[in-house]
């Protein structure tokens, strides 16, 4: 019995997940919970310790996006491409998309 519990390790994990999933769940059911599930992303994002699992950066970018902060939502998105290199087209594409002036078409 000794033997085989030697073998088992504890491994940590690989990412600091934080309570995303819980929270996103409770968002989708209940969106005045959004103000929740931002305040989990900035948590996860702000932890000292674990690494910030992939997309997590610019899931938290866009909900900065979507409440009009751009300066930090573009900083999310760096964040993301640093982390995340394979996520450097999306990213130079989100990142120019809220850099670029808004184009008004004149009314037909």
């Amino acid at each position: 019995m000794l033997a085989l519990t030697a073998c088992v390790t504890s491994n940590p994990p690989k990412y600091n997940w934080g309570n995303y999933s819980s929270a996103l769940v409770a968002m989708d059911a209940d969106p005045t919970t959004a103000g929740d599930y931002e305040a989990t992303l900035a948590k996860i994002v702000n932890a000292p310790k674990g690494k910030v699992p992939p997309g997590i950066y610019a899931e938290y970018g866009y909900v900065l996006q979507q409440q009009g902060n751009t300066a930090d939502a573009i900083a999310m998105y760096a964040r993301e491409k640093s982390a995340w290199p394979e996520s450097a087209f999306l990213m130079d594409k989100m990142i120019a998309t809220l850099q670029s002036p808004q184009q008004s078409k004149p009314a037909s």
